[in-house]
């Protein structure tokens, strides 16, 4: 998939597993395959999915629930197609 060539993180470029799961949200943006890949960082400057989601559409929250360390929450917000 040509949208994931270049992409890179801390330790290199993607490897095959984290490609995996950025091609399974983007083929089928599910609830579940959101969850799997929100917080995948993009670019060694620590651009996750969700932070790029966010940048592209100023609407989408820029917190969720995981932000939310007093109430134990862990994970992000919801699918930007939910």
């Amino acid at each position: 998939m040509a949208i994931l060539d270049g992409l890179a993180n801390c330790t290199g470029p993607l490897d095959p597993d984290i490609k995996r799961r950025l091609r399974a949200v983007i083929e089928n943006p599910t609830s579940e395959t959101w969850e799997r890949a929100y917080a995948l960082m993009l670019r060694p400057s620590g651009m996750t999915l969700w932070r790029a989601v966010s940048l592209v559409d100023p609407s989408y929250p820029t917190t969720g629930p995981g932000d939310d360390t007093a109430a134990g929450a862990t994970h992000g917000p919801e699918s930007p197609t939910s």
